[in-house]
């Protein structure tokens, strides 16, 4: 049974993922925390965190650091950051990032990643890399058809 925090700020993204992901792993316990709130008695196997801007990185890494080094992170951004933004965000030591824009195969494909200890980052990320020169450790995932 998977055990699944998801941190956002915003109630409608937390109650729409945590539906697509009891869909898809059915045995599944989900919780939902605002981001502020989260604490670190918490259970979980997987942490999913939405983030707004640069400053909800920055906030939670300083509450969960001790949490990220044993648990896999996975961070879906609003938009995608520039520039030294983001070097901050790779900084957090994440095993994926993924944009809102995604698809539900993606989100499955970083969680399956992410589970086995790896590392994932979308396309669309990777690209916003490529025009900086921060190096990734995260993969280039393969096109949809």
């Amino acid at each position: 049974m998977l055990k699944i925090s998801i941190l956002d700020k915003h109630a409608i993204f937390r109650t729409g993922l945590s539906i697509v992901l009891q869909n898809e792993y059915p045995d599944s316990i989900i919780t939902q925390s605002n981001t502020l709130t989260y604490t670190h008695s918490q259970d979980h196997e997987l942490i999913i965190f939405g983030v707004n801007n640069i400053n909800d990185i920055l906030e939670l890494n300083t509450k969960i650091e001790d949490v990220i080094k044993k648990v896999p992170v996975i961070v879906i951004l609003e938009s995608i950051f520039k520039g030294p933004q983001i070097a901050d965000l790779l900084n957090f030591r994440a095993n994926g990032y993924l944009t809102k824009t995604l698809s539900i195969h993606e989100l499955i494909s970083c969680i399956s990643v992410a589970l086995k200890g790896g590392a994932y980052t979308n396309r669309e990320i990777l690209l916003s890399l490529e025009k900086t020169s921060v190096p990734s450790k995260h993969r280039i995932p393969p096109t949809e058809s």
